[in-house]
């Protein structure tokens, strides 16, 4: 076996053996400035991370306390109602931060309000009921 100086080696069978790298990637973190609420009714709790761009706004979502299975949306709520579905998910069993699977969901997306235009964002699940509202 030979070995490479990418690090590469070549076997007798002139087959490239690559090495893998399987570090996973960093989580997402919460950026920009940050809003959270929990409802009294659900229980569910979230934090968004917003960021100003040109286009818009970042928004990073870390949710808990979220029960599956549920087909869930994050929907923008603009000063003058305006509603625009920042991201879709399905929520499977048990669920997000909860007994069985204490990991929070933690997603990033983004929606074409602008941030200084933003009242809140909602947790709904599709056809449904509102999980949690997060005043910004």
């Amino acid at each position: 076996m030979i070995s490479l100086p990418s690090g590469d080696h070549v076997g007798p069978d002139s087959t490239p053996r690559v090495r893998v790298n399987r570090r996973a990637p960093p989580p997402l973190a919460l950026t920009g400035q940050l809003h959270s609420a929990t409802d009294p009714g659900t229980g569910v709790a979230g934090t968004v991370g917003l960021v100003a761009k040109a286009w818009g706004t970042q928004v990073t979502l870390d949710l808990s306390k979220v029960h599956g299975p549920a087909e869930c949306e994050l929907v923008a709520v603009s000063r003058t109602g305006e509603r625009r579905v920042v991201m879709g998910w399905l929520v499977t069993a048990p669920g997000d931060g909860v007994p069985g699977h204490p990991a929070h969901l933690v997603i990033r997306g983004g929606t074409s309000i602008p941030r200084s235009d933003l009242s809140r964002v909602d947790v709904d699940v599709v056809n449904g009921r509102t999980l949690v509202s997060i005043p910004v």
